[in-house]
């Protein structure tokens, strides 16, 4: 399941950078709210900050 999530986020990511308006703290916050809400992996949230 964990490649599973990790795919996702990348899929996510991706997602986001192609969307102009989109800037890069819009993007973490996005990600770290999805992690938080419990959808993500905790792990994830380290390897999305640095």
């Amino acid at each position: 399941m964990l490649w599973l999530t990790v795919i996702s986020t990348g899929l996510l990511r991706l997602y986001f950078k192609r969307c102009c308006f989109v800037g890069w703290t819009q993007e973490r916050f996005l990600i770290i709210s999805w992690i938080l809400s419990g959808e993500g992996d905790l792990n994830l949230l380290w390897v999305l900050i640095y």
